[in-house]
């Protein structure tokens, strides 16, 4: 490096080691692809400053690239410096990037690492709208006195950076720490759009080098006995962890939520919201009333029934009608013999899970 700025090796390699380093790190999101982003990276870091090494590319498992180069900043371009960009792959349209300009000061400040990592930030997000601001997972409306480990507060940033371009004010994103085992718990919280019915609370458990994601109590924000088919569980590093987490919530979020409505005389007597992909109840009412006489004697014997009398609609002939609530229906796998319908009436009933 010495030789490429006409100075000797010996003599700079003294006075470098006398000066202050100075380090300026910015993390931001980009609205790429991970490959997509990897090529702009590169392509803005070539040219950069004036290149006197060779671009070094590193690859971890196909989730992650770390690019680093050298160039020449400050007054002249006398002070070499060494940036570093380790891009991650969040989801499959959008990646982090974290950059570190790395630089020695001398007398006069210069400032190089701050004014190029700020400037390469610049390039990177020129034609991309600002990323708004996250309303999920936010520390600010966390319990004050409960305390959280750097651990933690590395996780959740991660997460929130990662969901960032997708997280949306129509569903809640809160954090919890469970009584049972202290996990802190970052979830979300789906509700019918029309009634602000709540749905499901779903979410994940940080345990520090494990994540445990599920269905949650509602209440208690527990995970159930029995993991279901779609439960996350997964160990790595904090960041690695909030990665997948995401991409977690982000496949959840586009399950295909419907109402089955069963009709009889022109009334809805049974409703139930469900995961139409694989049939999973949400949640559901059954009003005694408006049913066909002896029906729901008829359940009970059969074993269609929780709890205090709790009918479970799962044992209902097929449902009359189904309307989409939230997610990819195209993934959806309504009974035959239901019709799709757009308009609901009054459902009268108490509603369980």
């Amino acid at each position: 490096m010495a030789a490429a700025y006409g100075g000797s090796r010996r003599l700079t390699r003294f006075v470098a080691e006398r000066l202050k380093k100075y380090v300026q790190e910015i993390d931001l999101v980009v609205p790429l692809p991970f490959e997509g982003t990897v090529e702009r990276v590169a392509e803005v870091l070539k040219g950069v400053g004036r290149t006197v090494d060779h671009i070094g590319v590193e690859t971890v498992g196909g989730r992650q690239t770390t690019i680093r180069v050298v160039a020449g900043g400050g007054f002249g371009s006398k002070n070499p410096f060494v940036v570093t960009a380790r891009v991650t792959k969040y989801g499959e349209t959008r990646s982090h990037v974290s950059l570190r300009a790395a630089t020695k000061e001398g007398l006069i400040k210069h400032r190089a690492g701050e004014q190029i990592a700020t400037r390469i930030a610049a390039l990177l997000n020129d034609g991309f709208p600002p990323v708004p601001e996250n309303p999920w997972f936010d520390f600010d409306e966390f319990e004050e006195d409960i305390e959280i480990t750097e651990a933690e507060r590395t996780f959740v940033s991660s997460l929130r950076d990662s969901t960032a371009l997708w997280a949306s004010e129509d569903v809640f994103g809160g954090l919890e720490r469970t009584g049972e085992n202290d996990a802190l718990v970052a979830y979300l919280s789906l509700s019918d759009p029309e009634t602000d019915r709540g749905l499901i609370p779903f979410g994940v458990h940080f345990h520090g080098e494990r994540v445990r994601g599920d269905r949650l109590h509602n209440q208690l924000f527990d995970l159930p006995d029995q993991p279901s088919h779609w439960a996350l569980d997964t160990t790595g590093t904090v960041v690695e962890l909030a990665q997948r987490s995401a991409d977690w919530f982000h496949a959840t979020l586009h399950r295909p939520i419907v109402l089955y409505l069963w009709l009889y005389r022109g009334y809805a007597y049974a409703a139930r919201y469900a995961f139409a992909d694989h049939d999973e109840t949400l949640t559901q009412t059954y009003d005694h009333r408006r049913a066909p006489q002896g029906q729901a004697e008829e359940l009970t014997a059969a074993g269609h029934v929780h709890g205090k009398g709790w009918i479970q609609t799962t044992g209902l002939p097929t449902p009359t009608l189904y309307l989409h609530i939230r997610g990819d229906l195209a993934t959806a796998n309504p009974p035959p013999g239901t019709k799709a319908t757009t308009r609901r009436g009054p459902i009268a009933g108490f509603w369980y899970e």
